[in-house]
């Protein structure tokens, strides 16, 4: 008896912890990314081979501080060291000045060369230097399903270096994290703190703190990401090192947590008790699993009064909603599509729309007190295709082409038909017909100078090929040649 009962504990205990497990679930693993391994091509310059060869002169900066991994043999001519720094051998690996070591050599280039290594930090508040991934299943969560300060960890987070990189990292801001794993090893906020006294400091530069002690999110209606009084300045670091592209659509939304405006539309959520982020997803799931909203994306978030003080970062519709009920946080949905061009944000823009609609009728049940919804305006089309107006001015340009080309040519065909009716009665050479040319003064003699040009004139014969013969012509007004667009029944 007394096993049976012990066996009934153990199992509603399990179950327990299934179910604080599976609201911890919510848990995102953010790793590092970017790595100072000697063998990592980005962080050597002056170098066309990529990385140093033998005989190469390696140099690293003097003055900055690094934390080099080296997993391959290298062949050492000269090398300048940094003044401050560590480099973490692998077992097996051997530099010498055997130039057998390296895997490239001097013959295999055409000179020896000063490579430099770049030892520049990477910097915490890049988004892209960091991945995410479900605590769930492990799977990587894709950059589209995130808001962009959601891709730097969050309070709630966990973070992990791995053990195969060394790295150098500056956080000139304090962060929170729930947990942080170094090559393997997790530390508090306690002996992080010891941990970056000694040889971490060449792994972490600035100023920031780091506050490993957070908890992992149970509240059922979810976490925001940040709730502290510096998430202005996160979100600010964050966003400074974002280019924007350009705008695809007209009066694009400005979701809060986004570092960019966005074609598609927003949701803003007043939520009340009953409310679960768990139900929300499966009810957001559900309604687009019918495939009417193709190449759809949809990022659900918990918005803070700290993320959406950040520069009074706030829309018509989250206004709209806190003059409705007075409320610290609330959920936000961020609808955005694949499409381009003039259909940019139209499925998102549909499905809000249906999307509200259900939510507003009551059916099903999820707590929510009141929705709001912004969306973008008219896609703009890109400079491949053309939009409706500018095909509407492409047509009557074309229009108003043919209608003046066709004007031109009726003009000039009139006129010719109006000169060659008159051609016959003019004389273009010929007799005399006592007409002064005010041109010309025929008062004045002919002298030999005259007679003999003229004379070379009328024996030359100035035919052109495909032209008729162009004869001069003795006249009254001196050497004239016929016109041969005229024939000679006309003059």
């Amino acid at each position: 008896m007394r096993d049976k009962q012990t066996r009934n504990y153990i199992i509603a205990v399990a179950f327990i912890l299934w179910s604080v497990l599976s609201i911890e679930g919510k848990l995102i693993r953010h790793e590092f990314q970017p790595n100072t391994n000697f063998e990592n091509k980005k962080r050597w310059s002056n170098a066309d081979h990529e990385f140093p060869c033998a005989g190469d002169t390696v140099v690293f900066e003097p003055d900055k501080v690094i934390s080099i991994y080296v997993q391959i043999n290298q062949t050492i001519s000269e090398m300048f060291l940094p003044m401050d720094g560590e480099f973490i051998f692998a077992d097996r690996v051997i530099w010498g000045i055997n130039e057998q070591l390296s895997s490239c050599h001097s013959d295999d280039v055409q000179e020896t060369h000063v490579v430099s290594y770049v030892s520049d930090a990477d910097d915490w508040f890049k988004k892209d230097n960091w991945k995410a991934f479900s605590a769930d299943d492990d799977n990587e969560i894709s950059t589209k399903d995130l808001l962009d300060v959601e891709k730097v960890p969050c309070d709630h987070d966990r973070v992990v270096f791995l053990p195969t990189a060394s790295f150098t990292v500056s956080a000139d801001v304090n962060v929170k994290l729930s947990s942080l794993v170094i090559w393997g090893k997790d530390y508090d906020k306690a002996s992080f703190a010891s941990y970056r006294m000694g040889r971490g400091r060449y792994q972490f530069d600035g100023n920031g703190a780091i506050d490993s002690n957070m908890p992992t999110c149970s509240d059922p209606t979810g976490c925001a990401c940040r709730t502290s009084t510096n998430s202005g300045n996160i979100h600010e670091r964050i966003c400074s090192k974002v280019t924007c592209e350009s705008e695809k659509c007209e009066s694009p939304i400005e979701p809060v947590g986004q570092c960019c405006r966005a074609c598609g539309a927003l949701l803003n959520i007043v939520f009340g008790s009953a409310y679960t982020e768990e139900a929300m997803k499966k009810y957001l799931e559900n309604f687009v699993s019918n495939g009417k909203y193709p190449g759809i994306h949809i990022v659900l978030s918990k918005i803070s009064p700290a993320m959406s003080a950040y520069k009074n970062q706030r829309t018509a519709a989250d206004m709209a909603m806190k003059r409705y009920v007075k409320v610290n946080d609330y959920v936000q949905v961020l609808i955005t599509d694949e499409n381009a061009g003039g259909d940019s944000g139209s499925t998102a823009k549909k499905l809000a729309e249906d999307l509200s609609s259900g939510l507003t009728s009551g059916t099903p049940n999820l707590g929510i007190i009141n929705v709001t919804v912004a969306l973008s305006g008219a896609g703009i089309q890109s400079q491949n295709g053309l939009s409706s107006s500018a095909v509407v001015g492409v047509v009557f340009g074309v229009l108003f082409g043919v209608a003046l080309l066709t004007a031109t040519a009726f003009f000039f065909t009139r006129k010719r038909i109006l000169f060659s009716r008159f051609a016959p009665h003019m004389k273009l050479y010929g007799s005399n017909q006592n007409i002064d040319n005010p041109m010309y003064d025929m008062s004045q003699p002919v002298t030999a100078f005259d007679q003999k040009m003229e004379g070379n004139l009328v024996d030359k014969d100035s035919s052109i090929a495909g032209l008729p013969s162009l004869s001069a012509i003795t006249s009254d007004f001196g050497v004239t040649f016929g016109n041969p667009l005229y024939y000679e029944d006309d003059v």
